[in-house]
């Protein structure tokens, strides 16, 4: 389901997470980055990390996707989650004036230096702030909500097939991949001619919640079939987030994949 202009609750939240970022099994360097707790970029990790004990409200979790060639993607991925960590709440107009100022800063930076030249990143997060818990997301990373024995897409891609889906009966899956998987909206890159709309979306729950959020790196691996399977059975956040690694590794995963489990639960009404 598309992302929806919606009011967000007025709910508090508290966090707990798993997150595991990996360079895969083919390219030599991760230009992926997050942000669950702290900043990382531009590693392998072996084994899942915590941002610590429960995490109450401001906060938010991400995940970023580089784009450009040489270093360019991971320092776009890197400023990108740097700049979120350095935000005092989440509210939907400072999350946009946020994802606003980075598309103009990386576009400056690619074109003030060379080597960074189309330098752009995907980015897909999860916030709890002054006006409650929601979705966040620009690119073809994803947020996922798990519901029972469901996992149900929260973010729809910013892509040529997500474009052209449901479009006469256009035979997208028919299209070569580097065509499909085009992206029509990121931060930066070579292409934001006109001003870039990020997608919100407003959530409410009413028990601990699961979300999953990840790089396409992922979801480009696995069908949701099995991303299903694996993230509705049982086991604690690390156990989820480590089997989903373990099972695209074993794939012979061709991308950069970086997974954060997050499970929110209500603190009761902010007022």
């Amino acid at each position: 389901m598309p992302l929806a202009e919606t009011n967000p609750t007025s709910l508090a939240y508290c966090l707990e997470a798993a997150c595991m970022t990996h360079r895969g099994n083919v390219r030599k360097k991760n230009e992926d980055a997050m942000l669950c707790g702290t900043v990382r970029h531009g590693i392998t990790m072996e084994e899942p990390e915590s941002p610590g004990a429960k995490i109450g409200p401001p906060w938010t979790v991400a995940v970023a996707d580089g784009i450009g060639g040489n270093l360019a993607g991971e320092r776009a991925s890197h400023e990108t989650v740097e700049y979120l960590a350095q935000l005092k709440d989440f509210s939907k107009e400072q999350l946009r004036d946020a994802l606003l100022c980075l598309n103009d800063k990386l576009q400056d930076m690619g074109e003030k230096e060379p080597e960074m030249h189309g330098m752009g990143t995907t980015i897909a997060g999860l916030a709890c702030g002054s006006e409650g818990l929601m979705v966040y997301h620009l690119g073809d990373s994803r947020v996922y909500r798990i519901q029972g024995d469901y996992l149900a897409p929260l973010t729809r891609d910013d892509s040529v097939a997500e474009m052209l889906r449901g479009q006469n009966e256009f035979p997208v899956d028919t299209l070569p991949a580097s065509i499909r998987r085009a992206l029509t909206q990121c931060l930066g890159g070579k292409f934001n001619e006109e001003d870039i709309k990020p997608h919100f979306l407003g959530l409410q729950i009413r028990k601990p919640t699961r979300f999953l959020l990840c790089t396409d790196g992922l979801s480009e691996s696995i069908s949701h079939d099995e991303l299903e399977k694996i993230c509705t059975a049982s086991g604690s956040l690390f156990e989820i987030t480590e089997s989903l690694m373990h099972t695209v590794l074993e794939g012979k995963a061709k991308d950069n994949i970086t997974i954060i489990l997050a499970e929110v639960s209500p603190l009761g009404d902010s007022a």
